[in-house]
C-alpha cells in the first residue's frame, strides 16, 4: 500500500499527465517557450533545455529511491508491522485532490488561479491567456513525453552499468570540486588577516608597554616621594602617639579614681533610696490609715450632719408651731387690748350722763371703720422684743446641738 501511494506521488511531482504535477510544470514549460517566441534570447532557451533535464533527472531520482526502499526484500520485522490510520489519512486527502487538478485543470486554473490573482500588483492581463488552456494538446503530451523517455534514458544505463554503486573519480567529488578550494581559500584569507590582526595587536601592545613603562617610572618616582612623606610623618605621628598614651594614662587614671568615688556615692544613693523607699512606705501606711481615718470621721460627720439636720427641721417645724401659736395668742391678746383702750378712751370722752352703751352705738360706724383700717400685724410690733429673744434662744440651742455632736464625733 505504502509502494502504491509513493507512486503515485512520484508520477504527481514528476509530471506525468493526469496528476497536477502536470499541470504547474506545463505551464511553467509553456511560459519559458513563450518568453523564446516573443523576445528571443539564448539564455531562455537554455533555461528551457534545463527545465526538462531537470524534469527528466527527479525522474530519475526518484524511481532510484523508490527501487531502493520498495525494491529489495522486506524484513519479516517490517512486514509483520502495520502502519498505524492515520498514516494513511494525508494522501486519503490529497491524492483525490491532485487527480481533480490533474483530470480538470482548466476548472481550477480559471476557478481559483484567475480569481485570486485579481489581488495582486502586476496586471491581470498578463496571465489571461491561460484561459481556455489546453493542456491536453498533442505539444504539451509531447513534452511530458520527451520528459518520461529522458529519463529513462538517463536512468536505465546509470543502472544497467551500476554507476550508481560504483565510487566517483576523486575530480569530480564535491570535496575537490567545492570543500577544497573553499577551505583553502578561507585558510589563506584567515591566514593573511590573522597576520594583519596579530601584527596590529603587537604594535598596539608594544605601544600600551611603553606607555606603561613610562607610567611606572613616574608611579616609581610618586612611590618614593610618598614613602617619604610617609617616613617623615610616621615620626612626627609615633610622637603624637606617645603623647596622646601618656595622656589616655592619666585619663585612665582619673577615671579609676572618679570610679572609685562614683561607685561609693552610688552605694551610698542605694542607701539612702532604700531609706527613702521605706520612708515612703512608712509614709504610705500612715497615709492609707489617716485616709481610712479621714473616710470614717467623714461618714461619722454625715451621720452627724443628716441627725442635726433632722433635730433642726423638727425644731423648726416646732418653732413655727408655736410661732403660730404665738401669733394667733398676740391677735386675741391685741383685739382684747383694743376694745379696752377704746372704752377707756370713750369713757374719758363721753360728755356728762351720756351712757355708755349710747356712744357705742353712736360711734359703732366709726370704730368698725377704724378697726378694718388696722392691721394685726401693727399690734405684733410691740411684741417684737419677745420674738427677737425668742428666736436668739432658739438659735443658742441649734449651735448647742451641733457642738455636741462635732465634740462627740472628733472623741470618737
Amino acid at each position: 500500500m505504502a509502494g502504491v501511494l509513493f507512486v503515485i506521488s512520484m508520477l504527481a511531482i514528476t509530471g506525468i499527465p493526469g496528476f497536477n504535477g502536470y499541470i504547474s510544470k506545463t505551464l511553467i514549460h509553456d511560459a519559458l517557450l513563450e518568453a523564446y517566441h516573443h523576445y528571443g534570447g539564448i539564455h531562455i532557451y537554455i533555461a528551457e533545455k534545463v527545465f526538462m533535464l531537470g524534469s527528466a533527472l527527479t525522474l530519475c531520482y526518484y524511481l532510484k529511491f523508490f527501487l531502493g526502499v520498495f525494491g529489495g526484500a522486506s524484513p519479516d520485522a517490517v512486514l509483520k508491522r502495520r502502519p498505524p490510520f492515520l498514516l494513511y489519512l494525508p494522501f486519503a486527502l490529497l491524492i483525490p485532490l491532485m487527480l481533480a487538478v490533474g483530470l480538470f485543470p482548466n476548472y481550477f486554473v480559471e476557478g481559483f488561479v484567475l480569481t485570486s490573482a485579481a489581488g495582486f500588483t502586476f496586471e491581470p492581463y498578463s496571465i489571461k491567456h491561460i484561459t481556455g488552456f489546453l493542456f491536453f494538446d498533442n505539444a504539451p503530451l509531447e513534452a511530458s513525453l520527451m520528459v518520461l523517455l529522458l529519463g529513462l534514458l538517463l536512468y536505465l544505463p546509470v543502472v544497467r552499468l551500476r554507476l550508481l554503486t560504483r565510487p566517483l573519480p576523486r575530480w569530480l567529488s564535491i570535496e575537490y570540486l567545492l570543500l577544497a578550494p573553499l577551505v583553502s581559500l578561507s585558510y589563506r584569507i584567515l591566514l593573511r588577516s590573522g597576520c594583519g590582526l596579530d601584527q596590529g595587536i603587537n604594535r598596539f601592545y608594544y605601544g600600551l608597554a611603553a606607555k606603561f613603562l613610562n607610567l611606572s617610572v613616574y608611579c616609581s618616582a610618586f612611590d618614593h616621594g610618598v614613602d617619604s612623606f610617609y617616613s617623615h610623618s610616621g615620626d612626627k605621628v609615633r610622637t603624637l602617639v606617645e603623647s596622646f598614651r601618656q595622656v589616655d594614662d592619666t585619663l585612665n587614671q582619673a577615671y579609676s579614681a572618679t570610679g572609685k568615688a562614683a561607685r561609693g556615692l552610688a552605694g551610698r544613693t542605694a542607701d539612702l533610696d532604700g531609706a527613702l523607699d521605706k520612708g515612703y512606705e512608712r509614709a504610705g501606711e500612715y497615709a492609707r490609715d489617716l485616709t481610712k481615718r479621714t473616710s470614717d470621721l467623714d461618714e461619722a460627720l454625715d451621720k452627724g450632719y443628716e441627725r442635726a439636720g433632722e433635730y433642726a427641721r423638727d425644731l423648726t417645724k416646732r418653732t413655727s408651731e408655736l410661732d403660730g401659736a404665738l401669733d394667733r395668742g398676740y391677735e386675741k391678746a391685741g383685739s382684747t387690748a383694743r376694745r379696752l383702750v377704746d372704752r377707756k378712751n370713750d369713757n374719758e370722752l363721753l360728755p356728762p350722763g351720756e351712757t355708755t352703751d349710747e356712744k357705742d352705738d353712736a360711734d359703732t360706724t366709726k370704730r368698725k371703720a377704724r378697726l378694718a383700717s388696722l392691721s394685726p400685724l401693727e399690734w405684733n410690733i410691740r411684741n417684737l422684743s419677745f420674738d427677737s429673744l425668742l428666736l436668739a434662744v432658739m438659735l443658742g440651742l441649734v449651735i448647742f446641738v451641733l457642738l455636741f455632736f462635732a465634740r462627740g464625733l472628733v472623741a470618737f
